[in-house]
């Protein structure tokens, strides 16, 4: 179904991403900063992404029944992909560090994605006017303002945020268009608020409100990076590589491993992913990979009930190595296994609290992967061959420490993935 949009005129490429000039607020592709360290010269290794040029917008009438539009040739024609049935209505969220957010500062600039997942999308506002994180590792940090997307509700959906005034809430269902991989944006893609003609980054102080005609519309550009990613591989061990591919070029070493994962845990949302091994969540801290098949069960009687639910669940995440350090992440708590945690390919020297390593920082964690795309295969040990989930599972490949052979990746196992070896990801849908 195509659309010519809401009724106010459909804004063209040019109103919407001006011409950069000295006297313009220029909306331009934020620029990740570089991490401080205590030694200067140092070079952590955060690598760039490469040019991009608009793949897809999607354009949110943030009003009751308003209308989600997704276009992929800059605005002329539009695509409904479904509707707002509970608007933002002013709200704003400050996540704070104690609530296990540190990730939302490690994106700089003007507002953006700062989560793409099956289950949420949360925006980030602009920084305040000259903002600089503190050198101070206990100084307080100014909070990041937000607000979020919500797909359509379930009886398996609990939702990030209780405070509705700062939440769309949609008619579309979790893991699919706007939450899947259809239409799903990256983290770092622009977002954009304005009246339906006019629209200019979200500002610190203020964001969408249905009630105010000039921040009743949101707008999400997402880019294709030129070269696209083909393949991240991951040997999991500490001390392994982690091998960026991109269309045209040789593979290279984009970071290293600083510990395996050896199990999978009940991350929420998991239940939602298209299939198994595709993009749960992508934010600046986390990359987070679903593996149950849950919704692939013929057995499993749906709407699952939220009493059954958690042990349905099931994925592991890519961390990087300076937030899962952190004090707010508790190194994993109880559950390290589940994590694969990721570092420069040289040690950088004493880190702060607010430097960054390779947290924020392409391709795994800004600008790389959208929600619910993807394709995941394992080497598993004595075994030269990629396996995808579902052949692995068939062929009894997943084994815990005691023999057992898996027949699911669901819940908490930790030693689920204890003979793997390598992990790939491939067919990242741009």
């Amino acid at each position: 179904m195509t659309s010519a949009g809401p009724a106010a005129p459909v804004p063209t490429l040019a109103q919407t991403i001006p011409e950069p000039s000295a006297s313009s607020s220029a909306v331009v592709p934020p620029e990740p900063v570089a991490a401080r360290t205590t030694a200067a010269s140092y070079d952590p290794g955060r690598l760039q992404p490469p040019p991009g040029i608009e793949s897809q917008r999607v354009w949110v009438h943030n009003v009751a029944g308003g209308e989600i539009l997704g276009s992929r040739d800059g605005g002329v024609t539009w695509v409904k992909l479904g509707r707002v049935m509970s608007p933002i209505s002013g709200g704003v969220w400050r996540p704070t560090i104690d609530g296990g957010v540190l990730a939302f500062n490690f994106l700089r600039g003007d507002s953006q994605t700062f989560a793409t997942a099956v289950n949420a999308i949360h925006l980030r506002f602009s920084d305040p006017a000259g903002y600089q994180l503190p050198e101070d590792p206990e100084a307080p940090l100014v909070a990041p303002h937000a607000v979020s997307l919500m797909p359509k509700k379930s009886s398996t959906s609990s939702g990030s945020d209780t405070d509705m005034t700062r939440v769309a809430l949609t008619d579309i269902p979790p893991g699919t268009s706007l939450f899947g991989p259809e239409w799903s944006p990256k983290v770092g893609s622009k977002v954009l608020m304005g009246d339906g003609v006019t629209f200019k980054p979200i500002p610190y102080d203020y964001g969408p409100d249905n009630k105010v005609l000039e921040r009743s519309h949101i707008l999400i550009i997402t880019e294709r990076m030129n070269p696209e990613i083909e393949s991240l591989e991951f040997e999991n061990h500490a001390g392994g590589k982690v091998t960026l591919k991109r269309a045209g070029e040789d593979p290279f070493q984009a970071a290293k491993v600083v510990q395996p994962v050896s199990g999978i845990g009940r991350f929420e949302g998991s239940e939602f992913i298209p299939k198994m091994g595709t993009v749960r969540a992508n934010h600046p801290g986390v990359f987070c990979i679903g593996t149950t098949d849950v919704n692939l069960d013929t057995e499993i009687t749906h709407p699952i009930p939220a009493e059954l639910i958690n042990e349905l669940r099931g994925g592991f995440q890519i961390l990087p190595s300076h937030h899962y350090r952190d004090r707010s992440m508790n190194s994993g708590g109880d559950h390290p296994y589940v994590y694969l945690v990721v570092g420069p390919i040289q040690d950088p020297p004493h880190l702060k609290r607010y430097d960054m390593g390779i947290d924020g920082a392409y391709p795994l964690f800004f600008q790389g992967v959208r929600a619910g795309t993807g394709v995941t295969s394992f080497k598993f040990k004595g075994d030269e061959r990629w396996y995808d989930i579902s052949d692995a599972l068939a062929l009894g490949k997943f084994k815990s420490s005691d023999g057992k052979v898996l027949k699911h990746l669901r819940g908490y196992v930790k030693d689920a993935l204890a003979e793997v070896t390598h992990i790939r990801f491939e067919n990242l849908t741009h």
